[in-house]
């Protein structure tokens, strides 16, 4: 009875630890990725954007979604790599009003996927 007690303890505690490092791993990696998509929906605005200033938030993009691949599904990978090389496309073309449109997307995506993902009663029940 007691071994029993102790290892529901130790999975409930190792259960807890996995969470909270996917909510901050999830979190950090969409959060530095917003950070990027704003400053180049800014330039888009300003229509001072350039293909690589897309290419380097494609390269993040590229580099966060390895981790994320254990944590997120890959439908929900997929949608925004769908809209960064939308986005880059749009860019190389000088289509800036499409571009900060698009970036307007991904930023939303950045915000709405961890929630998806978090601790809440919403995604519990």
């Amino acid at each position: 009875m007691v071994k029993s007690t102790i290892s529901v303890i130790i999975v409930t505690i190792l259960l807890v630890i996995g969470s909270i490092f996917e909510y901050k791993t999830v979190n950090n990696s969409f959060n530095e990725l917003e950070k990027t998509a704003k400053i180049c929906q800014q330039k888009a605005i300003e229509e001072t954007l350039v293909e690589d200033d897309v290419l380097i938030l494609q390269d993040k993009w590229l580099k966060n979604k390895k981790r994320l691949h254990v944590w997120i599904p890959h439908n929900e990978i997929k949608e925004i790599e769908l809209w960064i090389a939308e986005c880059v496309r749009t860019t190389a073309n000088e289509k800036h009003p499409d571009s900060a449109e698009k970036l307007e997307v991904i930023i939303e995506l950045c915000q709405q996927v961890p929630k998806t993902f978090a601790i809440s009663w919403q995604n519990i029940l």
